[in-house]
């Protein structure tokens, strides 16, 4: 029981670490498509 709540914690955890890796990769996404859009 306790090792499976664990094991949820620590997948949440991933997931989350997954988002903000997301999240980074899509502001500099964003960022280079701006800087473009900027020289044009």
């Amino acid at each position: 029981g306790v090792e499976v709540v664990v094991g949820v914690v620590v997948g949440v955890e991933v997931v989350v670490g997954v988002e903000v890796e997301v999240e980074v990769v899509v502001k500099k996404y964003l960022n280079l498509t701006q800087k473009k859009g900027g020289e044009r």
